[in-house]
């Protein structure tokens, strides 16, 4: 009985400081459910940049929001992020990405 209720907190847990920090949620959480103790691994993961929200400064490789053109820790200039419009839907398509986030299809 304690051990099913360690899970579902460690799952929900998990679930919720995946989320947090750009992460698989389904993924942690499930690995949360089962072995409660990978929530301190995921403590520890760095958070990951979400694309159009953040992104990671050049120089000290901090994570800035995605339209700053200043980076607030080093304070050194980062430029504009780069994007195309996409072919089939006119949707922004950003270098770092193969398919358009909108429609899915491959960036031409």
């Amino acid at each position: 009985m304690v051990f099913a209720v360690l899970m579902i907190v460690g799952g929900l847990l998990g679930g919720l400081v995946a989320g947090n920090k750009g992460r698989h949620v389904l993924g942690w959480t499930l690995a949360c459910g089962v072995m409660p103790l990978f929530v301190l691994v995921l403590f520890a993961l760095p958070t990951l940049p979400r694309p159009g929200i953040s992104r990671v400064c050049p120089h000290c490789l901090r994570i800035i929001p995605w339209q700053a053109s200043i980076c607030a820790y080093c304070r050194q200039p980062v430029g504009e992020p780069v994007g195309a419009p996409c072919v089939y839907c006119g949707s922004t398509v950003w270098d770092h990405e193969q398919f358009c986030p909108k429609c899915g299809k491959p960036k031409a």
